[in-house]
């Protein structure tokens, strides 16, 4: 199937009308080199992906370049946009809503409908949800909109890209309310202002906002299992090293959370959170087998999972210890985790 790329940013597009929207809105300006060849890519602050290789192909996040080999040594510097939490964390174009369009037969049937079955409030959310949905997997298709994975320490929670250049931990329930009110928002604005649009597409955006404004909460209910889906398909490759100043985060099941990196919302409920060698002890003896997972890896779940700092974790873990409450099975692997908290 034939596909059409904007030439700045490289960006692919099924249909040719997608691609003249995005093209009234595409900002890429900024250059990059891979081997001595200039690449062009979007020019927006935020981490670089650094991504290593000896046979690998150029993607479409750099730029689709006739005369360069696709068989390259490579170092691709792609600049995220941070995430913000005034439902701006993902920005839609008109490209993105008629790429949805043309994708999905379902969504055309949506367009079809006239006002009143596209505003019912028993037919519509349906079609409401697999919109807003399907858009959110456009954006995420280009690597500069990729601001949020899912976190492989716990399942309820994503890591988002912040604008000082840290990974922040949230709710994956949080998160997915404000992507939706991020489409949302920009389907009404898309709507009204983009002259792109069709008329079936402008009235299918227009009246997709103003059902989920009757119940925003149900979506995150109708959401929540295809966009962790969603989120555990867009996990980088092995090979993909996400870079922020010196510290690093490996996006894969062995993802480690440094200390520059654990939530501050666990340093805040440091001081209220009850931990005692008690529940060190039981936390340890009701874990999964230690060959069954990485120590830094275990390390870093379980402090996580307490709410509390490292120091604390490892002093009543120690505790635990010495009061003789850990099973005799489990006494090395907690030797070894306080261990490592002190080094």
């Amino acid at each position: 199937m034939r596909t059409y790329k904007c030439e700045k940013c490289g960006n692919s597009y099924r249909h040719s009308s997608g691609l003249s929207a995005h093209k009234n809105v595409c900002t890429a300006t900024g250059e990059a080199v891979i081997d001595n060849v200039k690449l062009h890519i979007p020019e927006q602050k935020g981490i670089v992906i650094q991504t290593t290789g000896n046979n690998n192909t150029i993607s479409n996040a750099v730029s689709n370049v006739s005369n360069v080999v696709s068989t390259v040594n490579q170092v691709n510097h792609i600049y995220i946009t941070p995430w913000e939490n005034n439902n701006r964390c993902i920005s839609i174009d008109a490209g993105d809503i008629k790429e949805a369009f043309a994708r999905n037969s379902r969504l055309r049937e949506y367009a079809r409908m006239n006002d009143a079955d596209k505003s019912n409030s028993n037919k519509a959310p349906t079609y409401v949800a697999e919109l807003m949905m399907e858009l959110i997997k456009i954006k995420h298709e280009d690597p500069t909109a990729r601001n949020i994975y899912l976190n492989p320490a716990r399942t309820n929670q994503v890591l988002v890209l912040m604008k000082n250049g840290t990974w922040d931990i949230k709710p994956l329930d949080e998160a997915i309310e404000l992507l939706l009110s991020g489409v949302a928002i920009r389907l009404l604005e898309l709507s009204i202002h983009d002259k792109t649009l069709d008329l079936s597409e402008r009235s299918a955006a227009s009246m997709a906002n103003l059902v989920y404004k009757e119940n925003p909460e149900s979506y995150i209910k109708k959401t929540r299992s295809s966009m962790s889906a969603h989120l555990a398909n867009m996990r980088p490759s092995a090979d993909v090293e996400i870079r922020v100043g010196e510290a690093n985060i490996i996006p894969e099941s062995n993802l480690i959370l440094t200390d520059k990196f654990k939530p501050k919302t666990a340093e805040k409920k440091d001081d209220f959170v009850k931990w005692s060698n008690t529940d060190a002890a039981s936390q340890i003896n009701n874990d999964k087998p230690p060959e069954e997972e990485k120590l830094e890896v275990k390390l870093t779940r379980l402090v996580n999972s307490a709410g509390i700092d490292r120091g604390r974790w490892r002093n009543k873990l120690l505790d635990a210890l010495d009061d003789e409450m850990v099973v005799p099975a489990y006494k090395d692997l907690a030797t070894a985790l306080a261990a490592m908290v002190d080094s």
